[in-house]
């Protein structure tokens, strides 16, 4: 079982065979397995959804304690990522949008070669939510502080 964010539902996807089937959705506001929800779902797949909807409590509390900068940082290698994929992608940039990557690219890394690392701890229940969703907590979180 997997369960994907949009912009206003989770999606409770079942995986078997390679095949996904959409199951139940219901509305990203809710922290608890709604009754519609475990009408179609059995009783592990229920313990895996509450599992992952108090990890996903644990993130959110995690980053709205973390400044905004932190936030920022912790979501800039994985969009950095995609940035590069996207590019590799297309194919092509614009000339002006390459121009401010180089740049920027270069800020950073002379910044990076000269701060202080440091390793931090975040709440090991975190990983059950899962990358992809974790960046989209991340972001959304971003924006409110933004």
């Amino acid at each position: 079982m997997k369960f994907v964010t949009t912009d206003s539902k989770v999606k409770c996807i079942r995986e078997n065979a390679g095949q996904e089937l959409h199951i139940a959705e219901f509305d990203i506001d809710v922290n608890q397995v709604a009754p519609h929800v475990a009408a179609v779902l059995s009783s592990a797949e229920i313990n895996e959804l509450e599992e992952w909807l108090a990890a996903r409590d644990t993130l959110q509390t995690h980053l709205a304690t973390r400044p905004n900068e932190k936030n920022i940082i912790g979501i800039l290698p994985e969009l950095m990522y995609q940035a590069t994929q996207a590019v590799n992608e297309l194919g092509y940039i614009d000339q002006q949008v390459r121009k401010d990557l180089l740049k920027r690219a270069s800020e950073l890394t002379a910044v990076l070669n000269g701060i202080r690392v440091v390793d931090e701890k975040r709440p090991a229940q975190i990983n059950r939510v899962g990358k992809t969703e974790t960046l989209k907590e991340k972001l959304d979180m971003l924006k409110k502080q933004l």
